[in-house]
């Protein structure tokens, strides 16, 4: 959508296309302290910061009216994995025979996430080499800590151990990461025709304005020691993270011309880093991705 030359000349015309490649993905977040309706006591997860290389598939489509486009695609990235040391703490109150005991549940765990983003826009080619463009954007990235750790507790009042919050937990830490919003960019393309090699080179840029949030939750977490297996039950009431962001992003890309009139091909890498300052006493949290990737497209 970002090569006006290739399509000028027409009234109007669609183009599918279909992509494929693979992104860098890193996120990270502060620590996280919330309190807790189900034990009626408090805690806090560690810093999180994973990443991983993973492939995608996108496909999108582009109608062409005169100057004027509209465009809508869609991305999914999966198989992302990675290893992260992890920290829980909690606060527990007493609770029949257990005194009121300070918890801590960390170790090594194996992390799983997948990624679907979504975005929509709307641009005008001001010269044949000059887009102006602006959207909405959503990306939604869920991410799976499954936990197999050794809980640590101690008696709050004298530091004593206490054998019966102590112990094996298993369990998964999920992280639900969906962020939304708006953004505004331009092209420029330049043609280029080196024998064989015709097509045209593009760089563009967007500035988006985003709104993050985490939903963070505990499931089926679970105690066992020598008095047996207990669930614990804790459920996150502070909201999870929630954070806005000015992001910049950035891309080179080209589109070649093949023997096939209306196919065109694309290589190209793009990237951009969001930094969500968090919101109503929410901890920060980032995402950074970069993408090369190579695609097909056919104008009708």
């Amino acid at each position: 959508m970002l090569i006006p030359q290739l399509c000028s000349g027409l009234d109007l015309s669609l183009r599918p296309r279909f992509n494929t490649g693979v992104q860098y993905f890193e996120y990270s977040q502060d620590v996280f302290k919330f309190n807790s309706g189900s034990i009626s006591g408090s805690g806090q997860t560690s810093e999180v910061n994973l990443k991983d290389f993973t492939p995608f598939v996108s496909g999108g489509l582009t109608l062409f009216v005169d100057r004027f486009f509209i465009d809508s695609s869609v991305q999914f990235s999966f198989d992302g994995e990675d290893s992260i040391h992890t920290t829980n703490d909690f606060s527990f109150p007493a609770r029949g025979t257990l005194p009121e005991s300070e918890v801590n549940i960390g170790g090594e765990n194996n992390v799983n996430f997948d990624r679907l983003e979504y975005s929509f826009s709307l641009g005008y080619a001001i010269t044949d080499q000059i887009v102006a463009y602006a959207g909405y954007k959503r990306a939604r990235t869920k991410i799976d800590i499954p936990i197999q750790n050794r809980s640590t507790a101690v008696v709050t009042a004298n530091s004593a151990p206490n054998p019966g919050l102590s112990g094996t937990v298993t369990g998964q830490l999920d992280l639900d990461y969906e962020y939304d919003g708006a953004f505004i960019g331009g092209a420029y393309s330049q043609n280029i025709e080196m024998g064989f090699l015709q097509g045209a080179l593009s760089a563009n840029v967007a500035i988006a304005f985003m709104d993050g949030e985490v939903d963070v939750q505990f499931n089926n977490l679970k105690i066992n020691n020598q008095m047996g297996s207990q669930n614990l039950n804790i459920d996150i009431l502070s909201g999870g993270l929630k954070g806005d962001t000015v992001g910049i992003s950035a891309g080179l890309a080209w589109n070649g011309i093949t023997a096939i009139n209306g196919l065109t091909y694309l290589v190209g890498v793009n990237g951009y880093h969001y930094e969500f300052d968090g919101i109503e006493n929410s901890p920060n949290f980032s995402e950074t991705v970069v993408r090369v990737d190579f695609g097909l497209s056919f104008t009708f």
